[in-house]
């Protein structure tokens, strides 16, 4: 089984009357442990472009990362919808925004539609909270959880330790220390959470994904980390898969049938510049879920530490829909998505703005007629754009491609195609003014370079 690649798009921005700003590649997402000043508006900014009525809307005067960057603007909060944005440049009010996504990047909260923002807020030093989504997340350093909540119900990583067992087999326990947690706007980086250990935690839309970084060997025949998790009597804790197809865990809940969360399989990487990862199996007694790393992991002669296990925590209805994810093609395959961004008569298209996600999962091992397992390798992933206008960014796609030469690595790409990057003006620049509104058809393709193993 080959699952290659899989890309989430978060949005592609239709920029109209907008002059071009000088900039020529990629831009990597803000580093998640920084904790950045939110974007936002004054009032009186706010009220030349809104009614008075919305002065009590829980998001006038807010903006998301997601806001043109480096914009001086203000959002018209009247022209939301699930999909889409609008956003008035107060610099020169004839420039306007539109920014659209394949997926909501807006949810309604009762009857106001409420902006997507997963990133972190502090509420004290020790308490963290994601902005308004369907699934909220939060950090609370005082009680060691990252938290996912559907409904009234509190899930996720809590009261983690560690059980380390000896050449000799002697079991040592170790409480986990979170007193060196630095927390930015998407994430938290834990120094020494156990000794020789440290722990990111990465927030993201209904989810958060651990990172354990094992910065050198330990010395030990296998290490546990046991999460013992505090879940509703209503839930389940089940495994899910086989050894061929990769074991992972779901929440279940028995009062709907439904399975509310999954954590994905971890996977370990070492620091080889291989592109092998492998998996690390769980096990399950009633709440409590333990991660194994046994010595062939832990003391192979092939591994170059610092060694990385990474699972991912993620709630499934928001995520797992078919609205915006999917996996990806072999090359020269390649899998598309198009979206549809209507501008108002009598305006000009100028430039686009884009950013997205990729993740690599991992092929499944497969278990060969020899009676062993295949380890996966990963995928470089290959993104380009088109749109009704003939052009293509960067400049020569397919030919040419926007390409994450990093993603054997563990983590995601989250880049941001900045306006006047490569070929991004002959995304638009074809319309010529019209009195009635007009559409623009956007094209994202992706495919991966590979992911060998002996049996594909």
């Amino acid at each position: 089984m080959n699952t290659g690649q899989k890309i989430i798009h978060t949005g592609i921005a239709l920029i109209i009357m907008f002059s071009a700003r000088s900039q020529s590649d990629l831009v990597e997402s803000l580093d998640p442990f920084i904790m950045y000043a939110q974007p936002g508006y004054s009032t009186s900014d706010g009220l030349k472009h809104n009614e008075h009525s919305y002065l009590t809307h829980p998001d006038f005067g807010k903006l998301t990362f997601n806001a043109p960057y480096g914009k001086n603007v203000v959002e018209v909060i009247s022209k939301r919808t699930v999909d889409e944005r609008y956003y008035v440049d107060l610099n020169d009010q004839t420039f306007f925004y539109i920014e659209k996504s394949n997926r909501p990047i807006n949810f309604y909260e009762g009857e106001i539609l409420r902006a997507i923002d997963p990133t972190l807020h502090k509420q004290n030093d020790l308490y963290y909270t994601s902005g308004p989504q369907p699934v909220p997340t939060a950090l609370d350093l005082m009680n060691k959880r990252a938290i996912l909540k559907i409904g009234e119900d509190y899930f996720g990583l809590s009261q983690i330790h560690l059980e380390t067992t000896s050449f000799s087999g002697e079991i040592s326990v170790i409480e986990s220390d979170w007193s060196s947690a630095v927390v930015g706007n998407s994430g938290a980086y834990i120094e020494d959470v156990f000794p020789g250990i440290d722990m990111k935690i990465i927030f993201r839309e209904a989810g958060f994904k651990t990172e354990y970084i094992l910065k050198y060997n330990l010395g030990v025949k296998e290490i546990r980390i046991v999460d013992e998790m505090n879940i509703p009597d209503k839930y389940d804790v089940l495994m899910s898969g086989d050894s061929v197809t990769s074991l992972f865990v779901q929440l279940y809940n028995t009062e709907t049938g439904q399975t509310d969360i999954v954590i994905d399989p971890a996977r370990l990487k070492d620091n080889s510049g291989s592109r092998s990862s492998w998996l690390c199996p769980y096990t399950i007694n009633e709440n409590t879920v333990t991660l194994l790393c046994d010595s062939i992991l832990l003391n192979g002669s092939d591994k170059i530490y610092p060694l990385t296990i990474d699972p991912l925590f993620t709630a499934v209805g928001p995520v797992t829909s078919a609205f915006g994810i999917r996996g990806s093609l072999l090359t020269p395959a390649s899998c598309s998505n198009s979206l549809n961004v209507t501008f108002p008569g009598g305006s000009t298209p100028w430039d686009v703005s884009a950013n997205w996600t990729v993740f690599t999962d991992f092929c499944a091992r497969t278990l060969l007629l020899f009676g062993f397992y295949d380890d996966c390798f990963m995928s470089d992933a290959q993104v380009w754009l088109t749109s009704s206008c003939g052009g293509a960014s960067p400049a020569g796609a397919p030919g040419t491609i926007w390409t994450c030469l990093g993603c054997n690595t563990i983590g995601t790409w989250n880049p941001t195609l900045p306006f006047a990057s490569s070929g991004t003006q002959s995304l638009a620049q074809c319309y010529t003014p019209s009195c009635s509104n007009q559409t623009l058809t956007f094209t994202m393709f992706d495919n991966r370079s590979y992911c060998s193993s002996y049996s594909f």
